[in-house]
């Protein structure tokens, strides 16, 4: 599995609900639809800062998600993009259980089977 970490930052505090709309609208429906889709989360922190993290099976699928999602930024007003982390291979998950279990999950959003 691989990784890509992103960071958002000048996101307009007042449009953070719509960000968060379009994503779910527009953005994750095309990350679905790439081959080795295994994830994808949003996370917001405060000041106008948003990260992101795509899990994808192989690093050229990876990639063509990162040309996605900065299309995206860029014609959706979120702000800068940058990523901020390399991407890399996932090399250890955990789940609160101790087992696997928790990746089947990530696995199954790419099948619309996961809960958001």
């Amino acid at each position: 599995m691989h990784a890509t970490i992103r960071r958002y930052e000048g996101v307009d505090a007042a449009r953070t609900d719509e960000l968060t709309r379009k994503v779910g609208e527009t953005l994750v429906p095309r990350l679905k639809s790439l081959e080795g889709f295994s994830g994808y989360y949003l996370i917001e922190a405060d000041n106008g800062v948003f990260s992101s993290v795509g899990l994808f099976k192989e690093p050229a699928q990876s990639d063509e998600a990162t040309k996605i999602a900065t299309g995206e930024a860029a014609s959706g007003g979120r702000g800068s993009a940058r990523q901020t982390l390399p991407s890399g291979e996932v090399r250890h998950r955990a789940s609160p259980d101790g087992n696997r279990a928790k990746v089947f999950a990530i696995d199954a959003t790419a099948r619309g089977e996961g809960h958001g």
